[in-house]
């Protein structure tokens, strides 16, 4: 196999993307807290990409069986048999243990606390819990506020502020729409897999309109950020505010769409994680100001 064959398995394995913007979330969790941009943004964003990986390549693990069934992750390296699953388990391993060195020895107690509390919900809760719960993603969204809260302790954010608490919760709210969206566009993919799953209980239309509810509260929970001291700037905000105003607009029109096809799905999901990306950008500028 070449080096990019290489490259390509081991993104798909580490879902790099999701790990970049875990890192990200790291990153602006980072910003907030020191209020200023250094060279130590680095760290535990790094810290944090190690950790995403390995959670991903042991999640992937983990569900290799029910992968092979479904046709959006029967061509993974592990089902598709271009990776051992062995091999993957012990890289899995080694990149959760280095982000926990990483956390331990640079970013302090709490962000170490914090990382082994998503790989435990992650890969001990939330993976076991989807196979016998519909609406798992609820309690599983718990673990996209960790990687802002991982950021915050390592610039020595106080472990129960309210700043921390009020991106967290932009970070909780926007990971159940993220999910929920994604399976829209697969819907029969998990039920061949025998996952219970909040489509089959509720419907695609209803559930696509549940969706546009905590898609509302995720961008409450954001354009109130000032009320906790962030994007005090009025350009920024500005931004925000129109980018909120650019994603309602699009949602309002495929809500008020007779017919339900897939694109509307791709759209939303798109716009909201979008939505998401700005954000984290808009934080981390600010505190560069």
């Amino acid at each position: 196999m070449t080096g990019l064959g290489r490259l390509r398995l081991l993104a798909q394995l580490t879902r790099i993307r999701l790990s970049i913007f875990v890192a990200l979330s790291a990153a602006t969790g980072f910003a907030v807290a020191t209020y200023r941009l250094t060279w130590g943004i680095l760290v535990p964003s790094f810290g944090c990409v190690l950790l995403a990986a390995g959670c991903s390549m042991l999640n992937q693990y983990q569900e290799r069986k029910l992968d092979a069934v479904m046709s959006r992750t029967r061509s993974r390296p592990i089902p598709s048999g271009e990776v051992a699953p062995r091999h993957a388990l012990t890289f899995s391993i080694v990149l959760i243990i280095s982000a926990m060195f990483v956390l331990a020895i640079w970013c302090g107690l709490l962000a170490t606390f914090f990382g082994l509390s998503a790989v435990i919900l992650y890969n001990g809760v939330y993976t076991p819990m989807k196979r016998r719960f519909a609406f798992a993603a609820v309690p599983g969204a718990l673990v996209g506020a960790l990687g802002p809260a991982i950021g915050w302790a390592a610039g020595d954010g106080a472990a129960l502020s309210p700043t921390l608490l009020a991106l967290a919760t932009v970070f909780f709210l926007w990971q159940v729409p993220h999910f929920w969206l994604l399976s829209l566009n697969y819907p029969a993919d998990y039920s061949d897999a025998g996952y219970p799953n909040a489509v089959t209980r509720m419907g695609m239309d209803r559930l696509y309109r549940v969706g546009l509810v905590w898609i509302t509260c995720t961008a409450v929970a954001t354009l109130s950020l000032p009320l906790f001291g962030l994007l005090s700037s009025m350009a920024l905000y500005s931004v925000l505010c129109a980018t909120a105003a650019l994603l309602g607009g699009v949602l309002l029109k495929f809500a008020l769409r007779p017919a339900l096809d897939s694109v509307r799905y791709r759209v939303s999901f798109a716009g909201v994680n979008v939505f998401v990306l700005v954000t984290m950008i808009l934080l981390i500028v600010e505190s560069g100001l």
